[in-house]
């Protein structure tokens, strides 16, 4: 019984690892300050957005000139530098990743 259960155990953990997996890779969320998280950054996404898939809640506004707001995200030596106007991503750029 206990042998059953805890192979039930480890088969559901397998599961839940590979539903997170496909998620992230459709969603992008929690991919990190990586190349992979800067690459799947596009055109309109939200800074919500930008916060869930760089994994940082919230980066450092640095800049605001009318529409246009500019956000820093750091971690060590690597960085991504996002511009969003009215709300909507416009531009990126990264170093270090």
């Amino acid at each position: 019984m206990a042998a059953a259960h805890r192979q039930w155990r480890e088969a559901r953990e397998r599961v839940q690892r590979l539903a997170e997996a496909k998620e992230k890779r459709e969603t992008g969320y929690g991919l990190g300050m990586t190349m992979e998280g800067y690459l799947f950054l596009k055109d309109g996404m939200s800074k919500l957005e930008v916060d869930l898939i760089l994994d940082h809640d919230g980066g450092e506004q640095v800049a605001q000139h009318g529409n246009l707001e500019i956000y820093h995200w750091h971690e060590g030596f690597k960085g991504v530098h996002c511009t969003f106007r009215n709300g909507g991503l416009i531009s990126k750029a990264q170093f270090g990743l």
